[in-house]
């Protein structure tokens, strides 16, 4: 985490685990590996009382794909602090993909994006 205090950063580190298993009780057991998974409903969620789904936040986070982007944002006091994410693995969505589960917000911030809104579908 960055908040803008020079070359200053803080590592957050989860101190008892177990309340991974509290938290994604109900979501595939990979979410507890996710680094967006735990920034949304541990960090933002539970800890700041920001729920990042709600419409209207845009002016408050963003995401953006690369770091120095985020600490740019920070040191212009745009934004008050940059979480820098572990990216998502390939496998870790291909699991929670294959168990037919949802994966939790921005944790599929990918590059290139894919070409959407072309399907062929056969017509009879």
């Amino acid at each position: 985490m960055y908040a803008g205090q020079g070359d200053r950063y803080s590592l957050l580190r989860l101190n008892d685990k177990r309340i991974l298993e509290k938290v994604f009780a109900n979501d595939h057991p990979e979410w507890k590996h996710l680094d967006a998974g735990i920034l949304h409903s541990i960090v933002l969620k539970r800890i700041l009382g920001i729920n990042s789904d709600e419409a209207g936040l845009k002016d408050f986070i963003k995401y953006v794909k690369n770091e120095t982007e985020a600490i740019s944002l920070v040191q212009s006091g745009a934004f008050q602090a940059a979480f820098i994410l572990r990216p998502t693995l390939i496998e870790q969505v291909r699991e929670i993909a294959l168990a037919r589960k949802v994966m939790p917000p921005k944790s599929t911030y990918f590059y290139p994006k894919l070409i959407t809104g072309v399907v062929i579908n056969k017509m009879n």
